[in-house]
């Protein structure tokens, strides 16, 4: 297995169960609609915009637990669930979100027999089939779950369905990665960029490149891409992905100025902001960019150090897909004495 699949174990568990989150509305990085898209459809014999007493209460249950499922609350969500499923039995979506809750609240085994029951009704269907290799995934079956995701992404390929694909080909790639199997998850990767062609896929192709230290290949990729659509550099995951790669080629002026654009971008992607931030400050470091006469510098680098060492005291999982040197220089920062 790769010296980097052990740290990319946990961060692949983490791309599994969001991508099953965010199907649709991001990403991000995989497969079906979830528990933050709940929503009940009409009957058949429903007509215009009005709604019985009963779709009313099913539709607030609904709601709640995507209230719930946003804020991390997945044991109420599926309480929510539960009940919205009491009130309307057997409807697919209310029973395919419960079965993502379930298996976010630890219980796989029951999130399996529910979901492959719904695959009884529907043999094949490439969305249960992705919800449920996140299952397998979360059983200690990463082999199940990646053979699952593959005949899920043919079916979205051969339907053109370029978006789905591309989230599936992404979790792929991790699966293979942690596995040791580079070269398939190196393919797939690239795959899961082609299909996506967004800032968000050309950033984790190229992160990924440099996880595997290929980092002139990660540059190139991004400017090769860049020459095409200039609209791809408008993106602080990609700026952030350019600083890396040249990171690792030593190249601190350029990666400097990138991770100063990744900074400018950080609020349209607040969750990568800790993360762009330390970068940064890395790389100043390495630079001696610090100006040492400026008012108020020393208050400023002070609560910069601050956020470095907050971010590395959480264990972060995102420097998989740093280069080395910027990973031991990050695990060398002093606090303040």
């Amino acid at each position: 297995m790769s010296p980097h699949a052990h740290i990319l174990k946990n961060r692949t568990r983490v791309l599994l169960s969001v991508s099953v989150a965010l199907l649709g509305t991001l990403v991000g990085c995989a497969v079906p609609v979830s528990h933050r898209q709940f929503s009940v459809p009409a009957g058949p014999d429903k007509e215009g915009d009005f709604a019985s007493n009963e779709d009313l209460r099913v539709a607030g249950l609904v709601s709640e637990a995507m209230s719930y499922s946003k804020r991390g609350r997945f044991f109420e969500a599926e309480n929510r669930l539960r009940q919205a499923d009491y009130v309307t039995p057997r409807n697919e979506r209310i029973e395919y979100s419960l079965a993502v809750a379930m298996n976010q609240n630890s219980e796989s085994e029951d999130a399996k027999q529910l979901i492959e029951e719904l695959l009884r009704r529907k043999p094949n269907d490439p969305n249960l089939l992705s919800a449920l290799a996140d299952v397998e995934f979360s059983r200690g079956e990463p082999g199940s779950a990646r053979t699952l995701l593959k005949s899920a992404f043919q079916q979205f390929r051969q339907a053109d369905n370029a978006p789905q694909a591309a989230r599936l080909a992404r979790s792929i790639a991790n699966l293979a990665f942690i596995e040791g199997n580079e070269q398939e998850a190196l393919c797939y990767s690239f795959e899961a960029w082609t299909l996506g062609q967004n800032p968000e896929q050309l950033a984790w192709h190229a992160r990924f490149l440099v996880a595997l230290n290929l980092f002139q290949e990660a540059k190139s990729t991004v400017e090769s891409a860049a020459a095409k659509n200039r609209a791809l550099l408008r993106s602080a995951p990609v700026q952030l992905a350019l600083a890396l790669a040249k990171v690792g080629l030593n190249d601190y002026q350029g990666a400097s100025e990138a991770a100063e654009v990744a900074l400018d971008l950080s609020p349209e992607v607040p969750e990568m902001g800790a993360e762009i931030a330390a970068v940064a400050w890395l790389i100043g470091q390495r630079l001696g960019a610090q100006a040492a006469a400026a008012e108020g510098v020393e208050e400023l680098e002070a609560e910069r150090l601050e956020g470095v060492l907050a971010f590395r005291e959480r264990d972060p999982h995102e420097i998989i897909t740093w280069p080395p040197a910027l990973r031991e220089q990050l695990q060398a920062v002093k606090g303040p004495e």
